[in-house]
């Protein structure tokens, strides 16, 4: 039995639920929460905008046919609901995170503007700056980027073609693997927002593929995060000491054995 793709478009919210699936046989009610939470809401928009039965039932075959690949997959019922909610899949995505404190705008500028429009990677920022001047940060990268750079709000989530910025006196991490925000523990850190803190949540969380760059700035947060994302196989770069306007960040990365590749700002931006 085949099912093609159905969508259901809302024009309120401007989001996109999509259920796709081609399986052979009966697909089982494997996900029965999802289903009895959702198809009920389904149903009433659909009705409302004046689909008919045979649309409803349509969908909800559709819905029982996606948990059957939630189950089959070994995924969980909140990461398929999560990949449908944002119009994606269960197919992995890029990350790129970025750490830099002195001297780090102009370096980050450097590294986002070589970047296209539909560049096909979501881009998450560690900038150690006061909160207060987190957003003009954000505003003035966003001139220099041909991608849209906005701060990291609160229950977040990571966009491709999208940089977000740490806007925070607290630490930005990963909650779980689609969902960024803010906390304040450990509430020991010397940093605040902690570059080191965010890599590690990123280790944790990130099931995609992920790209650590730890560019310019004074002392070593930042260092034993972009070692923990090396070990678990993430591509790491350094800035290099030529470029940096201070030299201590990327140094303790590369005393630690940290970066795989040790770049100008400029050539990080063109990797």
């Amino acid at each position: 039995m085949e099912w093609s793709d159905a969508t259901y478009y809302e024009q309120k919210s401007m989001r996109h639920y999509i259920v796709s699936a081609t399986l052979e046989g009966t697909p089982r009610r494997l996900s029965k929460r999802w289903e009895q939470e959702h198809s009920t809401q389904f149903k009433h928009r659909l009705l409302a905008g004046g689909a008919g039965p045979e649309s409803v039932n349509t969908l909800r075959l559709k819905m029982r046919a996606a948990a059957h690949l939630v189950s089959e997959n070994n995924i969980s019922a909140e990461t398929s609901e999560a990949a449908l909610r944002d119009g994606g899949s269960f197919q992995k995505s890029h990350l790129i995170v970025i750490g830099a404190s002195a001297g780090g705008p102009s370096a980050l500028a450097s590294v986002l503007k070589p970047l296209p429009r539909d560049f096909p990677a979501a881009v998450i920022i560690v900038q150690h700056i006061d909160e207060q001047f987190a957003p003009s940060m954000a505003s003035w990268l966003d001139e220099q980027s041909a991608l849209n750079v906005r701060v990291a709000l609160g229950r977040d989530k990571p966009v491709s073609g999208t940089v977000l910025v740490a806007s925070s006196n607290d630490h930005l991490v990963f909650f779980d693997p689609h969902t960024i925000g803010y906390t304040k523990e450990p509430r020991d850190s010397y940093y605040r927002p902690s570059i080191d803190i965010f890599f590690e949540s990123v280790v944790r969380h990130w099931n995609g593929d992920v790209t650590g760059i730890l560019l310019t700035g004074m002392g070593r947060d930042g260092a034993k995060g972009l070692k923990s994302l090396r070990d678990s196989g993430a591509m790491t770069i350094a800035q290099d000491a030529e470029s940096c306007v201070v030299y201590g960040m990327p140094k303790a990365a590369a005393e630690l054995g940290a970066a795989a590749q040790i770049l100008s700002a400029q050539a990080i931006g063109q990797y």
